[in-house]
């Protein structure tokens, strides 16, 4: 018969840590799957954000109004979102709703006006609502996000619009005032920027008016028109040779036609549009915008820097960044403006020259001249 034996103390605890040891094991990797659960969750979450912040779109409505029997609507996208493929207007009245997609790119920052026919949202009219709301892709389908903005139709266009065709918009400004954003077209700006359009402000152009056969016209970020949503075959451009076609003229695309070649007297570019610096002359060439300052040296530091009691004393001095001077005792080109600043404690302006294409040979008594033509009006 076989004796029973039964453990040691010492066995006992030996079994009792060992135990205690697979406890602990256990419990720890208990805790572990718990707290994967929560990061996992977190990060889901965070992605999901990542996600919806990645097409978060602001596009608001400018104004909404009728003119004729047609429905015009500029829309604005603002700041933020990822890449847009379109817009989705929903008109509204008292019956119901007509949603129209318009599968059109937005840069941010950017205006585009739509117009839509009396075929498209039949019923529409003045005191009834248009929304609009982004689409964008995901996963290869097109997505209709929230709507962003709801106007009112008017009943007229709003104040500063001019529906009048045969005259020019009354948003316009005098050559060399303004800046490109300003709503106003200036022909060129303070910046020497050829305005055809501003913001909203199309100057009365249309697609059509332009040689196509219709689609949005919209203008760019540079005060350009935007043709890229016009229909039908592109205008033929003009040749530039310096032969003036009064039927191929476009106002504000083609303002002079004196020919293309670099350097020719009629300042015009090979597009057929004034360089900076000219404008139109209304026969086909361009001519010199007048100097924007002159003076007298007061005092040159460094060969690129001098000041002038005859600059203006103000803030204002800072205009004439990037454009070009020129100097009655040096006559070997121009120089670019490359800083400008106003010293208020000794109530005098200066001016820093670009030197990487040479240095001026300068001295305090010399006169100058400022112009925004390239040429310092040479």
């Amino acid at each position: 018969m076989r004796e029973k034996r039964f453990l040691s103390k010492k066995e006992t605890k030996g079994l009792s840590e060992i135990v205690a040891t697979l406890i602990i094991i256990l419990l720890t990797l208990v805790a572990v799957g718990i707290i994967w659960v929560v990061i996992r969750g977190i990060i889901s979450s965070g992605s999901d954000q990542i996600s919806l912040n990645q097409f978060t779109f602001d596009i608001s409505i400018k104004s909404a109004y009728v003119s004729g029997s047609d429905i015009v609507v500029n829309v604005r996208r603002n700041a933020g979102g990822g890449a847009l493929a379109g817009i989705k207007f929903v008109f509204t009245n008292n019956t119901g709703s007509i949603g129209i997609d318009e599968n059109v790119s937005m840069d941010q920052l950017s205006l585009r006006t739509f117009t839509f026919t009396s075929s498209q949202i039949s019923g529409i009219s003045a005191g009834d609502t248009v929304s609009v709301a982004p689409l964008y892709i995901v996963s290869g389908q097109s997505t209709v996000g929230n709507p962003t903005d709801t106007s009112t139709i008017s009943g007229t266009p709003p104040s500063g619009t001019n529906t009048n065709t045969g005259g020019n918009n009354v948003l316009t400004g005098s050559p060399g005032t303004g800046t490109c954003g300003d709503g106003i077209i200036q022909i060129p700006d303070s910046k020497g920027i050829n305005e055809q359009c501003d913001t909203n402000n199309l100057n009365l152009a249309t697609c059509i008016s332009l040689g196509f056969t219709g689609g949005n016209l919209a203008c760019t970020n540079a005060c350009q028109f935007d043709t890229s949503q016009c229909t039908g075959p592109a205008p033929a451009s003009l040749s530039c040779t310096g032969t003036w076609n009064s039927s191929a003229y476009l106002p504000g695309v083609y303002e002079c036609d004196g020919g293309g070649s670099p350097g020719n007297v009629h300042g015009c570019q090979t597009n057929c549009l004034c360089k900076t610096g000219f404008i139109s002359d209304g026969s086909g060439g361009c001519t010199l915008n007048p100097s924007l300052n002159n003076g007298s040296i007061r005092s040159v530091w460094n060969n690129i820097y001098f000041d002038s009691y005859n600059l203006p004393a103000s803030a204002a001095v800072q205009g004439y960044i990037g454009d070009y001077v020129n100097f009655s005792t040096f006559s070997q080109g121009c120089f670019q403006i490359t800083f400008a600043d106003y010293l208020a404690d000794n109530k005098i302006s200066y001016v820093r020259l670009d030197n990487s294409m040479g240095t001026p040979s300068i001295s305090p008594g010399d006169n100058y001249s400022i112009w925004q033509a390239v040429n310092c009006g040479q």
